[in-house]
């Protein structure tokens, strides 16, 4: 790893020194703490009880070195970022979505049907009957003959 990279106490946000430090601290009372207990069982010839000593301490140790270990990740990832932002000008950021309105709704004015346009029916007279037909018409509805 790049020595630009490595993280120093320095670097972590307020927050993170106090978890580091917190962590630090209980990992240092069980690393002090279970081993002397062990010891003290051995010399008391209580050796499952030592043993049981040790095995609570390996437990216990575990998560407080994965969370040590995430949070220097962390600080190693946003250390890589400033880096490539300050000196390769690579925005590795995702850039927010601005936020935009849904625009309101704004009633117009309500449009009105067209008004009907009357249409003038043309009408003709049967030849062979005499009543009044459409000149569209192609039977006379009348006599049933054809018109032309």
């Amino acid at each position: 790893m790049p020595k630009a990279f490595k993280v120093k106490f320095k670097d972590y946000t307020q927050k993170e020194k106090v978890h580091r430090v917190i962590f630090e601290s209980i990992g240092f009372i069980i690393l002090i703490s279970f081993p002397i207990l062990a010891i003290l069982s051995f010399m008391d010839q209580a050796y499952l009880k030592g043993f049981i000593y040790l095995l609570i301490m390996g437990i216990l140790i575990i998560p407080i070195e994965i969370i040590e270990h995430k949070l220097r990740k962390n600080v190693r990832i946003r250390k890589q970022k400033e880096f490539t932002e300050k000196y390769l000008g690579i925005k590795t950021t995702q850039p927010q979505p601005t936020y935009q309105p849904q625009p309101t709704y704004q009633p117009g004015p309500i449009s009105q049907p067209l008004p009907q346009q009357e249409t003038k029916i043309e009408k003709a007279i049967c030849p062979f009957c005499g009543i009044d037909i459409l000149k569209t018409d192609k039977f006379c509805k009348g006599c049933g003959n054809r018109l032309e």
